[in-house]
């Protein structure tokens, strides 16, 4: 994958499975070097957008994640991938320090249909 995207193979099937290697073998700094391309080239595609801000949330751009996040959430018409990029847009608040926009995104999450326990615990431990 990596070749075909050195050679501007510009597909979605060749970047996906790309970044999806990445991310399984935690490379989150190459895909967040390659986050303005992906942003770029796959604007409307959630499921990309959604690997990217959990890549850039784990290099810690936390603001950057949540402007990805809410990219996705314009494109997506899956409620369960919604309440997954709420739920880090709210991760992303709370290491922020806005306890107050983390709350209120961890509970678009669970509108969304998100009802594990740890959204739930999150919740519970901000209010």
């Amino acid at each position: 994958a990596e070749k075909a995207i050195e050679n501007n193979d510009l597909t979605y099937e060749t970047w996906n499975i790309y970044i999806t290697l990445l991310y399984n073998n935690k490379n989150y700094q190459k895909i967040g070097s390659l986050e303005p391309l992906i942003t770029e080239l796959f604007p409307t595609n959630p499921q990309l957008l959604y690997k990217v801000a959990q890549a850039l949330i784990e290099n810690r751009e936390y603001v950057k994640a949540i402007e990805v996040c809410n990219n996705g959430i314009l494109y997506s018409y899956d409620d369960q991938l919604n309440s997954n990029f709420y739920e880090l847009i709210g991760d992303s608040y709370l290491s922020l320090n806005n306890k107050m926009e983390a709350l209120k995104n961890w509970q678009l999450s669970m509108k969304n249909g998100n009802k594990s326990p740890s959204i739930i615990e999150k919740i519970n431990s901000n209010k």
